[in-house]
């Protein structure tokens, strides 16, 4: 249980673990979507935009071909 409670303290959780691995993680999947729509493209598949997020896009463009 100290070890636990350690990691909240002073917000050492947060700093040096929680945004960390978020980031990683938000990498991960940006290149991993992104590698769908490379590969998409590269078969032919007649992809409209690339986009990453939920709800309202968060990122998002238009290639040359449209």
């Amino acid at each position: 249980m100290e070890f636990a409670a350690s990691l909240w303290n002073g917000g050492h959780f947060l700093l040096g673990y929680l945004l960390p691995f978020l980031f990683v993680l938000t990498v991960v999947v940006f290149v991993h979507e992104l590698g769908h729509f490379l590969v998409g493209r590269w078969c032919g598949v007649d992809v409209k935009t690339f986009s990453i997020g939920f709800g309202k896009t968060l990122v998002s463009w238009r290639d040359k071909q449209g």
